[in-house]
C-alpha cells in the first residue's frame, strides 16, 4: 500500500499469514474428515481441489514469512532449508499414509488425518499470540 510504513506492512503480513495458516489448517481438515463417508468421485475431486488450495495457502504463507525475516543475501539458503525440511516430512508422511491406508483403508485414514489436521490447526491457533511481538524488520 502506498504511503504505508515498512513496519506497518510487516505487521499486516504477519496478520495475513496467521489467518491464512489457520484457514489452511481448517480447510485441510474439512477436506479430509468426510473420507469415512465415501463421497462420490465428483465430491472427492472437489475436496481434493480444496485440499490443494489449503496446501497453497500454507506454501504462500511460509514463503511470505521467510521473505519477511531474511535478508536478500540469505534468502536462497533459507528457501533451500525450508524445501529440505518440508520434503523430509513428506518422506515420513507419504509412506506412513500409504501404510495406514493399506492397513485400515483410505476412508478411515483420510478421516483420521483430517482429525489430526484439525487438532494441529486448533493448537496452532491457540498458541499464536494475539499480537506480533516486536522484532527487527528485515524489509529492504
Amino acid at each position: 500500500e502506498r504511503g504505508a510504513q515498512p513496519a506497518d506492512l510487516h505487521l499486516r503480513r504477519h496478520r495475513w499469514t496467521t489467518m491464512a495458516l489457520a484457514a489452511a489448517g481448517a480447510l485441510l481438515a474439512a477436506c479430509l474428515l468426510p473420507g469415512a463417508l465415501l463421497p462420490p468421485l465428483v465430491v472427492f475431486v472437489g475436496l481434493w481441489f480444496l485440499n490443494g488450495a489449503g496446501q497453497a495457502l500454507i506454501a504462500v504463507s511460509s514463503a511470505t514469512l521467510l521473505a519477511e525475516h531474511t535478508r536478500s543475501d540469505e534468502r536462497g539458503r533459507a528457501y533451500a532449508a525450508h524445501f529440505a525440511i518440508t520434503h523430509l516430512w513428506w518422506l515420513v508422511t507419504y509412506p506412513s499414509v500409504g501404510w495406514a491406508s493399506a492397513r485400515w483403508g483410505a476412508p478411515i485414514t483420510f478421516t483420521a488425518l483430517g482429525a489430526l489436521c484439525a487438532a494441529i490447526a486448533v493448537v496452532g491457533w491457540l498458541a499464536t499470540p494475539a499480537s506480533t511481538p516486536a522484532h527487527d524488520h528485515l524489509v529492504e
